[in-house]
């Protein structure tokens, strides 16, 4: 035991170097989680409303589960064409339908973002948000879950947003609550 505690103090004192620096990185804390109502309530962070919906690409929904950000036609092009090669493309209803996005790429990007199934009669709640200081966008979907209910639902969808530089970081969160409960 005598023998542990005499390590563990060498190690401290070694490892340790008075000249050394502290991290102190602003991008430190990245990964949490925020609510949308923390976001909405943070000054440094301000919502992102110029957005238009679009239909549902035939892109088969595993490729862009929890989020995908598309900033060209050839980066669309080339997910359409990796769901076409998958055999679970065929039990799309649209199989057949090239249905590429009418988005000008040159000044807007594209959100493609599915999750689910999830039961317990949710409600889904998104909104995006954009922190110049920290460079960075995130994408929140808060799930309310309100009863015990084993039926699957799905949250999907495509979006187009004004365009994401390449050096901003594109965050998505999905953060679940549960509600008043309903019977």
């Amino acid at each position: 035991m005598k023998n542990l505690i005499l390590i563990l103090a060498l190690i401290a004192f070694l490892g340790c170097d008075e000249n050394a620096p502290t991290k102190n990185d602003v991008k430190e804390n990245l990964e949490n989680k925020y609510s949308i109502e923390e976001l909405e309530n943070d000054p440094n962070w301000v919502e992102i409303t110029d957005i238009d919906t679009l239909d549902i690409p035939c892109i088969w929904y595993d490729l862009y589960k929890m989020g995908k950000l598309i900033s060209t036609d050839a980066e669309f092009k080339n997910l359409y064409n990796e769901s076409k090669a998958l055999t679970k493309h065929s039990e799309l209803p649209c199989e057949n339908d090239t249905n590429y996005m009418d988005v000008d790429y040159s000044n807007r990007g594209l959100i493609l973002f599915e999750f689910g199934p999830i039961g317990g009669s949710p409600l889904f709640k998104r909104k995006i948000f954009k922190n110049s200081n920290l460079n960075q966008f995130r994408y929140v979907l808060e799930i309310t879950i309100r009863s015990a209910s084993k039926v699957g639902y799905n949250f999907t969808e495509a979006i187009s947003l004004p365009k994401i530089s390449k050096d901003t970081e594109m965050i998505f969160d999905t953060l679940r609550n549960y509600g008043e409960w309903i019977e």
